[in-house]
């Protein structure tokens, strides 16, 4: 699970994946939700365009 906050450009992740990061849950307006079959061996993010299923939380 990500926090991530919605921009003219779309989702940006804010933080990353360690839950004691509570400073990005402030600044988070969705939870996006990565699964890790999903995630390249290199690069623990989607690529651009993939659906995610999303979260609203502000």
């Amino acid at each position: 699970m990500r926090r991530a906050r919605l921009t003219d450009a779309g989702l940006e992740f804010v933080g990353d994946s360690r839950s004691h990061l509570l400073h990005s849950y402030a600044e988070a307006t969705h939870l996006v939700f990565v699964s890790p079959e999903d995630a390249g061996a290199d690069d623990p993010f989607s690529a651009v365009g993939d659906r995610l299923l999303t979260w609203k939380i502000a």
